[in-house]
Protein backbone atom coordinates (compact mmCIF):
# COMPACT_ATOMS: atom_id res chain seq x y z
CA UNK A 1 0.00 0.00 0.00
CA UNK A 2 2.98 2.63 0.35
CA UNK A 3 1.56 3.38 3.80
CA UNK A 4 4.26 2.52 7.08
CA UNK A 5 1.56 4.39 9.72
CA UNK A 6 -1.86 4.57 9.44
CA UNK A 7 -4.89 5.72 11.54
CA UNK A 8 -7.89 4.63 11.36
CA UNK A 9 -11.25 6.49 12.67
CA UNK A 10 -14.97 5.16 13.13
CA UNK A 11 -17.62 5.99 15.18
CA UNK A 12 -18.32 2.68 16.21
CA UNK A 13 -16.69 2.34 19.99
CA UNK A 14 -17.17 -1.04 19.93
CA UNK A 15 -15.50 -1.93 16.86
CA UNK A 16 -12.78 0.45 17.69
CA UNK A 17 -12.14 -1.29 20.51
CA UNK A 18 -12.14 -4.76 19.40
CA UNK A 19 -9.85 -3.69 16.21
CA UNK A 20 -7.69 -2.58 19.40
CA UNK A 21 -7.43 -6.12 20.98
CA UNK A 22 -4.86 -8.82 19.94
CA UNK A 23 -7.62 -11.90 20.73
CA UNK A 24 -9.77 -13.34 18.86
CA UNK A 25 -13.51 -12.14 18.57
CA UNK A 26 -16.44 -14.45 18.79
CA UNK A 27 -19.48 -12.01 18.23
CA UNK A 28 -21.39 -11.58 15.26
CA UNK A 29 -18.60 -9.27 13.91
CA UNK A 30 -15.50 -11.93 14.49
CA UNK A 31 -15.03 -12.66 10.34
CA UNK A 32 -15.03 -8.62 10.04
CA UNK A 33 -12.13 -8.10 13.05
CA UNK A 34 -10.52 -11.22 11.93
CA UNK A 35 -9.99 -9.93 8.19
CA UNK A 36 -8.75 -6.08 10.39
CA UNK A 37 -6.79 -8.24 12.33
CA UNK A 38 -4.68 -9.84 9.55
CA UNK A 39 -4.21 -6.41 7.41
CA UNK A 40 -2.61 -5.04 10.29
CA UNK A 41 0.75 -6.68 9.53
CA UNK A 42 0.93 -4.53 6.66
CA UNK A 43 1.67 -1.33 8.84
CA UNK A 44 4.82 -0.76 10.91
CA UNK A 45 1.82 1.47 13.23
CA UNK A 46 -1.55 1.41 13.20
CA UNK A 47 -3.87 3.75 15.54
CA UNK A 48 -7.68 2.52 15.69
CA UNK A 49 -9.41 6.01 17.31
CA UNK A 50 -12.89 6.40 18.28
CA UNK A 51 -14.76 9.42 16.90
CA UNK A 52 -18.09 10.82 17.30
CA UNK A 53 -20.89 10.39 14.21
CA UNK A 54 -20.60 14.15 13.49
CA UNK A 55 -17.18 14.18 13.13
CA UNK A 56 -17.56 11.14 10.73
CA UNK A 57 -20.79 12.00 8.27
CA UNK A 58 -18.98 11.83 5.37
CA UNK A 59 -17.31 8.70 5.84
CA UNK A 60 -20.40 7.08 6.70
CA UNK A 61 -22.13 8.40 3.99
CA UNK A 62 -20.08 7.18 1.37
CA UNK A 63 -20.15 3.61 3.31
CA UNK A 64 -23.63 3.62 3.06
CA UNK A 65 -23.26 4.26 -0.72
CA UNK A 66 -21.00 1.86 -1.28
CA UNK A 67 -22.97 -0.74 0.27
CA UNK A 68 -26.01 0.47 -2.31
CA UNK A 69 -23.81 0.30 -4.91
CA UNK A 70 -22.31 -3.44 -4.01
CA UNK A 71 -18.81 -2.55 -4.60
CA UNK A 72 -15.72 -3.94 -2.98
CA UNK A 73 -13.45 -0.47 -3.24
CA UNK A 74 -14.84 2.87 -3.68
CA UNK A 75 -13.55 6.56 -3.51
CA UNK A 76 -10.39 5.20 -4.10
CA UNK A 77 -8.11 8.64 -3.86
CA UNK A 78 -11.37 10.40 -4.37
CA UNK A 79 -13.95 12.56 -2.56
CA UNK A 80 -17.59 12.65 -2.86
CA UNK A 81 -17.68 15.63 -4.76
CA UNK A 82 -15.04 14.10 -7.62
CA UNK A 83 -17.63 10.86 -7.94
CA UNK A 84 -20.69 12.72 -8.15
CA UNK A 85 -18.98 15.17 -10.80
CA UNK A 86 -17.97 11.82 -12.76
CA UNK A 87 -21.52 10.53 -12.39
CA UNK A 88 -23.06 13.56 -13.89
CA UNK A 89 -20.54 13.23 -16.62
CA UNK A 90 -21.57 9.44 -17.03
CA UNK A 91 -24.90 10.83 -17.40
CA UNK A 92 -24.25 13.54 -19.51
CA UNK A 93 -22.61 10.79 -22.19
CA UNK A 94 -25.46 8.38 -22.04
CA UNK A 95 -27.71 11.18 -22.63
CA UNK A 96 -25.64 12.37 -25.46
CA UNK A 97 -25.53 8.96 -27.12
CA UNK A 98 -29.40 8.66 -27.21
CA UNK A 99 -29.74 11.92 -28.30
CA UNK A 100 -27.36 10.73 -31.32
CA UNK A 101 -29.30 7.72 -31.42
CA UNK A 102 -32.62 9.85 -32.14
CA UNK A 103 -31.43 12.26 -34.40
CA UNK A 104 -29.98 9.32 -36.64
CA UNK A 105 -33.46 7.51 -36.37
CA UNK A 106 -35.15 10.77 -37.19
CA UNK A 107 -32.72 11.14 -40.03
CA UNK A 108 -33.28 7.86 -40.87
CA UNK A 109 -37.19 7.97 -41.05
CA UNK A 110 -37.18 11.61 -43.43
CA UNK A 111 -34.87 9.85 -45.61
CA UNK A 112 -37.35 7.08 -45.82
CA UNK A 113 -39.75 9.68 -46.13
CA UNK A 114 -38.56 11.23 -48.97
Amino acid sequence: MGLNSVTIMGDSKTIINKCRMTVRDKSILGAIIEDIQSNKSRFQKIIFRFIQRTENLEAHNLAKDALRKVEERYLVGETMEESALEDEMKRQKIAKKENFLENAVLRTDLMLLK
